[in-house]
């Protein structure tokens, strides 16, 4: 695929809100994009230009990719995606943004997030992609540009790091898509619904995520070298898409990253956490940018064979001192705001072989805070 072909530009979305999408799409069409939508199930036909129509709704991921392999023709150069809640770049046609990314890509192998809008943390992830053919025909094998294992938030995350390593992503903060999301209609006093699909899903995208980005998002394809950066999901984000939602608690999120940030600021650099449960649950988004590596959470219900927790190796204390890749953790952060004493004895044998077993700060709760004076 040449630069040449790329004068062809789809917008290519499932609907799930075609009242929206009756409002939106035209305007894309206006612009001079060709529009591919997918409906599921008897959702109401939308202004399009190709129409496919399943029974059943697979996730925002599986559809575009289905929409790019069945609909979408092969000598589009360009693909976008979104929503329905999605506008166009303003002022700029389809064909004048399509000259630019094939300047910027030759090949058509590469990824443009116009991000001036700035909703949401924008510049994190890749929510409106423009995606070209050669990257497409590369990625994942040339299955589809996102890994169809998302049901509705993360794929867009992985995208850009997925794009980013390979040095074939292009973030333009200085033209914008804008996001007319349920969240921004409701702060303007619009109402609408916050959580976009089942928080069960957005919990399960968000494990997903983390053990496949600390895995260099297998088969993505990709030559991904080094080490695995940080995730730069910011905790703000996570509260934009309902984290609330997931079971989350503002208390628990400072706690773990107050914990975290004093490990670090001793110069911490490796730390496990104890025990896997529902106050660490409550509290991922504080491991969305962790100022240590996290190198495992450690708990006596670990199971014998290998598994995970949040994205982490979730293996039995034990495995700390003499089964973790780099050695032993320099310190486990006591994940609990129950039995810390009994939990602390436990792991008496870590400390006794240099490994700190270090609680949270006012692991009870606010009250517990105002005792200490730890936040």
């Amino acid at each position: 695929m040449h630069a040449d072909d790329a004068t062809e530009v789809w917008y290519a979305i499932p609907s799930a809100a075609p009242d929206k999408a009756q409002e939106t799409l035209p305007v894309w069409r206006r612009m001079g994009y060709r529009v591919a939508v997918l409906l599921d199930g008897d959702t109401p036909e939308v202004p399009a230009d190709r129409t496919l129509r399943v029974p059943r709704y697979r996730g925002w991921s599986a559809s575009v990719n289905e929409l790019i392999e069945r609909v979408v023709p092969p000598s589009a150069g360009i693909v976008v995606t979104g929503g329905d809640d999605m506008l166009p770049v303003p002022g700029q046609p389809a064909p004048a943004l399509a000259r630019q990314f094939a300047d910027r890509f030759p090949g058509l192998d590469g990824v443009m997030q116009p991000c001036g809008d700035g909703f949401g943390g924008a510049g994190g992830f890749c929510g409106s992609p423009w995606i070209g053919r050669g990257f497409i025909e590369r990625a994942y094998g040339g299955r589809g540009p996102l890994w169809p294992g998302y049901f509705h938030t993360h794929a867009d995350v992985e995208l850009h790091d997925v794009a980013e390593r390979t040095g074939r992503l292009w973030m333009r903060p200085e033209i914008g898509q804008h996001h007319a999301h349920a969240t921004r209609d409701a702060a303007a006093g619009g109402g609408g619904e916050v959580t976009p699909g089942g928080r069960a899903d957005v919990r399960r995208d968000l494990e997903l995520f983390l053990r496949r980005h600390l895995d260099h998002f297998p088969g993505s394809g990709l030559p991904a070298e080094g080490p695995a950066p940080p995730h730069r999901l910011e905790s703000h984000w996570f509260r934009t898409i309902g984290l609330a939602g997931l079971g989350g608690g503002a208390f628990e999120d400072e706690a773990l990253r107050l914990a975290l940030g004093g490990l670090a600021d001793r110069g911490v650099e490796r730390v496990a956490l104890c025990p896997a449960g529902r106050w660490l649950r409550r509290a991922a988004s504080a491991l969305a940018d962790p100022p240590v590596e996290v190198v495992a959470v450690a708990d006596d219900a670990a199971p014998a064979a290998a598994g995970r927790f949040l994205g982490y190796p979730r293996v039995r204390p034990e495995v700390l001192l003499d089964g973790l890749p780099g050695g032993p953790p320099g310190a486990v952060l006591l994940c609990t705001d129950t039995h810390t004493a009994k939990l602390h004895a436990r792991l008496g044998f870590l400390a006794a072989a240099g490994v700190e077993v270090a609680p949270l700060p006012a692991a009870g709760g606010p009250e517990a805070a105002a005792r200490t004076g730890s936040l």
